[in-house]
């Protein structure tokens, strides 16, 4: 049976000052030996009237044959920025607005043992972007009010991990290669390679501690 949990919560950060936010998360196994499948969604409005809603998604289905990985998300977000680099000064304060949708979704196909590999299909659309500061560093990179990044994707992954939401040992790699197209709706053409790779180690052994490694 799936496990279903709701916590509301309260917070602050000087990004978006006091925020209130209410998360779930979904547990649950499509067949006996199938792995922890989840589904994790969350929804926080803050004082500085950002709104984010995103919903991530990673079910496995029975026998583990297929690992199907979502990733949505919407944010209206106002945000202040300084510019980049040594020389940015806390004085030269840039308001900026965006809204922005976020569909990924991959689907990974078993191969061998604890290794599967698959493709996906996602979209990055930036919409309404605005600054209206006096100092305008945003310019400087590229002002456009609208850009969208779609492509497809290359997946592999390897998972020997001995529990998805809280391991004590094994290891995660995946590899994502990115490819955008304009004839797809993409503003530019560009490609990216991402490599996450995580080991976990329990030590001392039989403790309930966990020593946890990520590069990425």
């Amino acid at each position: 049976k799936p496990s279903i949990s709701i916590v509301p919560a309260l917070g602050y950060t000087l990004v978006s000052k006091f925020a209130v936010v209410l998360a779930g998360n979904v547990v649950f196994r499509t067949g006996p030996k199938s792995r922890v499948s989840t589904i994790v969604a969350s929804s926080s409005f803050t004082q500085n009237k950002q709104f984010t809603l995103p919903l991530e998604s990673n079910i496995w289905t029975k026998n583990n044959s297929y690992n199907f990985v979502g990733d949505f998300r919407f944010y209206k977000y106002p945000l202040s920025t300084y510019g980049l680099g040594s020389n940015s000064n806390i004085q030269h304060e840039d308001p900026m607005d965006y809204s922005y949708i976020r569909i990924y979704e991959t689907i990974l196909r078993h191969i061998k043992g604890n290794l599967y590999a698959g493709a996906g299909y996602i979209i990055d659309d930036h919409w309404d972007v605005t600054d209206v500061g006096a100092y305008h560093g945003y310019a400087a990179y590229g002002k456009t009010p609208h850009s969208m990044a779609s492509g497809f994707t290359l997946n592999a992954l390897y998972d020997s991990r001995d529990n998805e939401i809280n391991p004590f040992r094994g290891n995660l790699v995946t590899l994502q290669y990115r490819d955008n197209f304009k004839a797809i709706g993409s503003t530019t053409s560009w490609g990216s390679l991402i490599i996450d790779a995580r080991k976990y180690i329990n030590f001392p052994q039989g403790s309930g501690n966990v020593l946890a490694l990520w590069s990425f």
